[in-house]
């Protein structure tokens, strides 16, 4: 049932953008350092931000990916994706949340099923269905679930004032704290066998690789449709297999030097303001650096099959390839590796260009 739940997360996002690019002209998508909306849409929207919050309505999918979540609208479907996430929303069918810090306040509503993944889970609200959770921590005091509960967990938190209708299941090795005092009709203890674990782990690394490429999809999807100019200028490498080595040593030498110069640079009060916001961006550096190659790659191979360029294809192509790839033992990280390495290199290289055209 878990890996079902895992699939169906999965194949949310994979379907998210292709959602996007089906209703252009509603605007369904949002993407700014800030994102705060209120108001009513008759359709699904799509907000990306370090600072996501949300206050409307919306008759379709509510998917939210930033940094610091905060919903309290109204949703048919919620999808959250982030570090620090918060929900109050009332949503009308299911919901979805993968994060690091997730809290479903008690002004949540949830009237059917919920799927979590996160390392640490507090929910205070009512589950109308069932809830399914992965997670390092989970905390369930005072809740009340409709149906059953699965969760995957290290510690799980329970108290007099939780009632489960269902079956409560559990694995093994998991710390249950507050489990006699726990209202529960059913409880199910899962024993995690050695053999069925690396089964289940590399079925996992599946999983977590479908979900990788649709998060890097989406990213990359959203980035080219605010900045097209940026896209272009990818598209524009022509680089020789020399120029490929130079970039990758750049990218090793940058991904060394920019946060020992940061941090030295700190030092001066003066320049911790900018040595911020080089971090800032050497950040965002190291996730973007090997999508660019995935990208440059896919053009790259679907110009040699086809004369129409179609950038949205020529992506998914690139990223499915090297996702692949990073399955082959020991090749696979040194692939993966050395195409951050390129990828480092060459956004060190057009962002050198954009300031000499300025």
């Amino acid at each position: 049932m878990k890996k079902l739940n895992k699939l169906l997360f999965a194949l949310v996002l994979l379907l998210l953008p292709f959602m996007v690019l089906a209703e252009p002209a509603r605007k369904v998508v949002e993407a700014d350092e800030s994102v705060k909306t209120e108001g009513s849409y008759d359709s699904s929207r799509f907000m990306f931000g370090n600072n996501v919050s949300n206050n409307s309505r919306i008759d379709g999918i509510g998917f939210l990916a930033g940094n610091s979540i905060n919903s309290r609208g109204t949703v048919t479907y919620g999808v959250y994706a982030g570090n620090v996430i918060t929900i109050s929303d009332e949503i009308e069918k299911d919901l979805f949340a993968a994060g690091n810090e997730i809290t479903i306040t008690e002004d949540a509503v949830v009237p059917r099923d919920a799927y979590i993944a996160g390392n640490s889970v507090t929910i205070y609200t009512e589950i109308g269905r069932d809830l399914y959770v992965g997670a390092e921590t989970v905390d369930l005091r005072g809740v009340t679930v409709k149906g059953d509960v699965y969760i995957s967990a290290s510690k799980i938190k329970l108290d007099e004032n939780t009632a489960i209708a269902g079956t409560f299941t559990y694995e093994e090795d998991s710390k249950v704290d507050g489990l006699k005092d726990a209202q529960i009709d059913e409880t199910k203890v899962v024993k995690v066998d050695k053999v069925e674990f690396k089964k289940e782990e590399k079925k996992s690394k599946v999983i977590s690789t479908l979900i990788g490429v649709a998060v890097a999809f989406v990213t990359m999807l959203v980035i080219f449709l605010l900045f097209p100019k940026f896209r272009k200028a990818i598209e524009k490498t022509d680089d020789d297999l020399g120029t490929v080595a130079l970039s990758a040593l750049g990218g090793l030498a940058l991904t060394i030097c920019i946060p020992v110069l940061a941090v030295i640079a700190m030092l001066s009060v003066v320049l911790i303001p900018i040595s911020l916001m080089v971090l800032a961006g050497y950040v965002a550096s190291l996730y973007l650096a090997s999508l660019v190659t995935y990208y440059l790659v896919g053009h790259t191979l679907y110009g040699k099959i086809s004369e129409k360029p179609l950038w949205v294809l020529e992506l998914l192509i690139g990223i499915v390839l090297f996702k692949a790839l990073s399955f082959i033992p020991v090749a696979g990280g040194i692939i993966t590796f050395l195409c951050f390495l390129y990828g480092m290199g060459k956004l060190f290289s057009l962002f050198k260009n954009s300031i000499g055209k300025k």
